[in-house]
């Protein structure tokens, strides 16, 4: 039943019926989601969807989808397509943490590199510092946490709010990146003045 709904997708969509495909790819990840099709037709319904200007039908299925199931490069996609969709839809927040979940499960240098950057731009420019906050607390631990909480002592610093510069930078772990841990330092050097 799950491989005819797959199949009944795919020739929906060589019929150029695309809303109709996306619908029963829909119904496979709702209906079975122990299927061996169910991350694959998620991920092609959510494609379809951003196409149709409906991102969020595209993000709500990709969340059903049972990605646990899938492997790390196909968790990585799938993470991917929840950012694209994320961001189509305007939502930051639900953005950053989808690239904190495809960083995780993406092990190729260059990709590395462009995540890091369009991490960067959400968080450098696009969040706001409400939206950091309550990131910083859901966040898996890596290099996306720490880059949200260097940025949230950062800002916090700016207005002189030495407590919860301390408080963000109290939350990165002992092990950092070089160039992390050199603007840990710097940081923590300025909320000791300013406390102090």
């Amino acid at each position: 039943a799950d491989e005819a709904l797959y199949l009944m997708g795919e020739a929906q969509l060589a019929k150029k019926q695309p809303e109709r495909a996306a619908s029963t790819w829909q119904r496979l990840v709702e209906s079975y989601p122990k299927s061996r099709f169910n991350v694959d037709a998620a991920m092609r319904a959510a494609t379809l969807y951003g196409e149709l200007d409906r991102p969020d039908d595209g993000r709500r299925l990709l969340e059903r989808s049972n990605h646990a199931s899938a492997s790390a490069p196909q968790r990585a996609r799938l993470f991917r397509m929840q950012a694209d969709l994320a961001r189509a839809s305007g939502d930051w927040p639900a953005a950053l943490y989808a690239l904190a979940l495809t960083r995780r499960d993406t092990s190729d240098a260059t990709q590395l590199a462009e995540l890091d950057a369009e991490i960067g731009e959400l968080v450098d420019g696009r969040l706001r510092e409400p939206d950091l906050d309550a990131l910083a607390r859901k966040l898996p631990h890596g290099p996306v946490s720490d880059r949200v909480n260097l940025e949230l002592a950062t800002r916090a610093l700016a207005r002189s709010d030495a407590a919860k510069a301390r408080a963000a930078l109290d939350r990165l772990p002992s092990q950092l990146s070089e160039a992390d841990a050199a603007t840990r330092d710097r940081l923590l050097a300025r909320a000791s003045d300013r406390a102090g």
